[in-house]
């Protein structure tokens, strides 16, 4: 609260030294010394010169004493709410009119006709304002309460201006509302400051049955994949709001140990799986209620690879190919599979493969499966080989003279991994024709007769099969 001074005048006294007094009539210096005198005057009614409303300031100035020389002039300064400034009119009067809100500093001085000088100030203030009333802590307005719960009423008033007359509740400050009756109920505060300005502040509530009623279940936000980004739980909505919320997640119904916050990172078990969360909401005074969210389903996570599929060795019928294999972590299962041309080699499922007799002319490849529980199979095939060629192979032979012409001639064709077969065809010179020794196991034996008796060079021919190239080789004896 502000204080202004009363309303009574303040009458400054000043002897007229700062000019010569005015002359009397006749040609006598004025005796006069003292200065006139200043009535600030406001209505009635205020409280430490505050008012409810406009005011009308009436200001007069007077010179009366005994010997005095009359008033010569007045004027007013205005500071503070409203500024201004004027003069007196007639009979050295004036009315200021301050409607604006706050203190007003009126200033008033005036001279007599000697150059007596008067102040007079006064301080003038205007309150509209009704008086703050402020509710809490404890209850407030548009609360729900459970029949029977106890809440305190706390209220305080406040005026920055004149200060507050009255503070008034229904209920005594710090007493409990009233919770024993289901409905709407209102509690008042009036409150009136000194000049009469009056406000009326309060709270309505509500009282309920000690029930939290569902609105709206919790559910589950998020992509249901395992090891993705968090699940999260968004809360369910009762009447009325609950002050906490705690949740369970489960799985298949079934409580998950550990799993009790917002947020939950689905595992491998979960894939495939139904996942919900319970949330408890709980108020105080009010009976807690659990509600289940709609359910999502987990779908296997993805297996990420480290490196690539890749095939080495030399394309070749009887080379051994080897697979380098990806790395996707622990517990993971890795399986292999050969391909030739694309299609599935049937038994070659280990981490090398010699290629056969099938393989020439195609190009092989190697797919890697890897599979761990709770994940989707991933699979990646490697880059497949340059064109597989045949093998190259080797073509040797022994004769032995039998006598009478006869020789028994021995070949064997030899390749790298793989065994020849078809025939090897045997000839006496550049044309001659001697047999056709067919190959089990890469040799073969035929004895020939009518030989010349000479030292003779047989030339072994090897005809290309699927597997093997063609080949040649030579052996010599002497025919007896």
């Amino acid at each position: 609260m502000r204080r202004l001074p009363a309303v009574a005048t303040v009458l400054v006294l000043a002897g007229g030294l700062a000019s010569p007094a005015a002359a009397e009539p006749g040609g006598e210096a004025s005796d006069d010394t003292q200065a006139p005198v200043i009535t600030i005057a406001p209505p009635a009614g205020g409280v430490d010169g505050w008012h409810p409303a406009t005011v009308q300031v009436r200001v007069l100035v007077s010179d009366s004493h005994t010997g005095a020389t009359g008033v010569s002039r007045g004027s007013y300064v205005l500071s503070g709410a409203t500024t201004g400034s004027g003069t007196l009119g007639a009979g050295n009067t004036a009315t200021i009119t301050l409607s604006n809100e706050g203190s007003t500093t009126i200033t008033v001085d005036a001279w007599d006709r000697a150059d007596n000088h008067a102040r007079a100030v006064t301080l003038v203030g205007v309150d509209r304002r009704a008086p703050v009333v402020t509710i809490g802590p404890g209850a407030q307005d548009g609360d729900v309460y459970a029949r029977g719960q106890v809440v305190p009423f706390t209220f305080s008033c406040a005026d920055d201006f004149v200060g507050v007359a009255s503070c008034t509740g229904e209920i005594a400050n710090g007493d409990h509302v009233d919770t024993s009756t289901v409905g709407r109920a209102t509690v008042l505060v009036t409150a009136v400051d000194r000049v009469g300005n009056r406000r009326v502040g309060g709270i309505a509530y509500t009282v309920v049955e000690p029930y939290l009623v569902p609105q709206q279940a919790p559910r589950v936000d998020g992509d249901p994949v395992v090891d993705g980004a968090p699940l999260v739980a968004v809360g369910p909505a009762t009447s009325p709001a609950a002050s906490s919320v705690t949740f369970q997640w489960r799985r298949d119904g079934v409580a998950i140990p550990g799993a009790d916050g917002s947020l939950y990172r689905p595992v491998a078990a979960d894939a495939g799986r139904a996942i919900t969360v319970a949330a408890t909401a709980s108020r105080p005074w009010f009976e807690s209620v659990t509600l289940v969210s709609p359910p999502v389903t987990v779908r296997p996570g993805t297996l990420v690879a480290t490196g690539a599929a890749r095939v080495s060795g030399t394309a070749r019928v009887g080379s051994t190919l080897s697979l380098t294999t990806p790395s996707y972590g622990p517990g993971t299962t890795v399986t292999h599979q050969w391909l030739r041309d694309g299609r599935p080699i049937a038994g070659a499922t280990a981490r090398s493969y010699r290629l056969t007799a099938a393989d020439a002319g195609r190009r092989v490849s190697a797919t890697v499966a890897a599979r761990r529980t709770g994940y989707a199979t991933a699979s990646v095939t490697s880059p497949a080989t340059a064109v597989v060629a045949r093998a190259v192979p080797k073509v040797t032979g022994h004769a032995v003279a039998l006598g009478g012409g006869k020789v028994r001639i021995t070949v064997r064709v030899a390749a790298t991994g793989v065994t020849p077969t078809g025939s090897v065809v045997v000839k006496r010179g550049a044309t001659t024709g001697v047999v056709r020794i067919a190959l089990r196991d890469g040799k073969g034996t035929a004895v020939v007769s009518r030989q010349p008796r000479t030292r003779v060079t047989y030339g072994l021919t090897y005809a290309a099969t699927a597997g093997v190239g063609a080949g040649s080789g030579r052996v010599a004896v002497t025919v007896r």
